[in-house]
């Protein structure tokens, strides 16, 4: 749900920061805030991810496999990976 919001706000050059979710029975409310920013649109797709869990297992076990990396280009013209591991 939240990569939807992001998604839709991406589109109008803005961005959305998580506050709280909450979830009871059958409905879920997300509070957000949005700020309008260009540059923090392009990071968008960088703070997502999709998790891929076990069917087999009882317990959450789950891999995230993130959507891209985000790379800082140096001045010499070098790259390097943005997120640390």
């Amino acid at each position: 749900m939240l990569s939807c919001i992001e998604t839709h706000a991406n589109r109008y050059k803005r961005h959305i920061v998580p506050l709280l979710c909450v979830h009871m029975d059958f409905y879920v409310r997300l509070f957000v805030r949005v700020y309008t920013s260009a540059n923090e649109v392009k990071k968008s797709a960088s703070k997502q991810s999709i998790v891929y869990q076990c069917t087999g297992v009882t317990h959450i076990v789950g891999l995230l496999c993130p959507y891209s990396r985000s790379l800082l280009t140096l001045g010499c013209g070098a790259t390097m990976n943005a997120h640390k591991v």
